[in-house]
């Protein structure tokens, strides 16, 4: 599983769009308008750790993923968490979960989000967040120039 996600930011910041369609069980327009956004904002990404919970559906695991991006056109390195619903299929391997998740699976992520573990993860990427953008104007920049390459 821990293949699975260092392979989507992997795809991610290398454009292979259709390589992250193939790591889901299905996708969206909707979701391949959101990581193609998200795609051009991040050159790449660094430190992904990975914290894993066992989904009450058999099979199944809530990944709470913290890394570090690189933004396009600033020197400058965001913390960021993303969560993620995983299923293993059969055959052992493992597909990512389109969102947005079933009603029972938001649920249960609201549930695990508040376990001691999660909630320190969360306030460590948040802290992270608040260090790394104190430099508004490097920040600024990087957001303009992302504007920018999107017209």
């Amino acid at each position: 599983m821990n293949y699975l996600v260092v392979d989507y930011f992997t795809k991610l910041s290398s454009g292979d769009l259709d390589g992250i369609c193939k790591l889901y069980e299905s996708f969206s327009e909707e979701s391949f308008e959101k990581i193609k956004t998200g795609q051009n904002l991040a050159e790449w990404y660094q430190g992904i750790d990975i914290y894993t919970k066992k989904a009450k559906e058999p099979h199944a695991y809530v990944a709470f993923v913290s890394y570090h991006m690189k933004l396009r056109g600033a020197d400058l390195l965001l913390p960021g968490l993303e969560t993620m619903y995983v299923r293993e299929e059969k055959d052992g391997t493992f597909h990512l979960v389109d969102k947005p998740y079933e009603p029972e699976v938001e649920r249960e992520i609201r549930a695990l989000a508040k376990e001691r573990a999660v909630r320190e993860l969360l306030c460590q990427v948040e802290n992270q967040y608040a260090y790394a953008s104190r430099d508004k104007e490097a920040l600024q920049s990087a957001l303009a120039w992302q504007q920018g390459s999107d017209e």
